[in-house]
């Protein structure tokens, strides 16, 4: 990521610009964007079928959980990297074509919102039935 010009961020700076703390919260919802990013990609041509049953399964394992790692900054770059070593850069580094981190961040934080909502609600409901 970073490049001749520009020098990797000190650890202090990269802790004070990180959200690994609360990207627990939305890692799931992460994943599942990745995972419809990928099938687009596929559906458009610009994956193969193999490359991209590669990578489908990579996201399919962190649908158990993802290794959220300080170093990465976010959950975004825990998830493409967790990718990368799995199928390797060749691979891997095809799931990031035409992807927007904003519209990713944003779709992942309205599947997180309405998923909290949706367990709020259930459980208002249940406390309504016992009174």
């Amino acid at each position: 990521m970073w490049g001749a010009r520009v020098k990797a961020p000190s650890l202090e700076a990269l802790r004070y610009t990180s959200s690994i703390a609360f990207d627990d919260r939305i890692a799931l919802d992460v994943v599942r964007v990745n995972l419809a990013h990928l099938l687009m990609l596929f559906k458009q041509g610009i994956i193969g079928l193999e490359d991209a049953q590669r990578i489908y399964r990579s996201l399919r394992r962190m649908l158990k959980g993802v290794e959220l790692r300080e170093e990465l900054e976010d959950v975004h770059m825990c998830v493409e990297d967790e990718v990368v070593r799995d199928v390797g850069l060749d691979v891997g580094g095809k799931l990031h074509t035409g992807k927007s981190r904003n519209d990713q961040v944003a779709t992942a934080l309205r599947m997180t919102a309405k998923r909290f909502c949706s367990q709020l609600a259930l459980e208002v409901l249940g406390l309504q039935e016992a009174l």
